[in-house]
């Protein structure tokens, strides 16, 4: 599988935090269909931890 994974930093206005933005854009071709939802579902979970994981050190 291969890809590009594009993270965006975004100050938001009158606060001291700022938003990340991931989008991922993969090629899964070479991923079984019936597999494909999968490989998704675990994408997005290890995203959803890293950022947690982020959100966690800068508190």
């Amino acid at each position: 599988m291969i890809g590009t994974r594009l993270l965006t930093l975004n100050p938001i206005s009158d606060t001291n935090a700022t938003r990340i933005d991931v989008v991922w854009d993969l090629d899964m071709n070479k991923i079984p269909v019936f597999a494909r939802g999968f490989a998704n579902d675990n994408f997005m979970k290890a995203t959803e931890d890293a950022l947690s994981k982020i959100e966690l050190t800068v508190k």
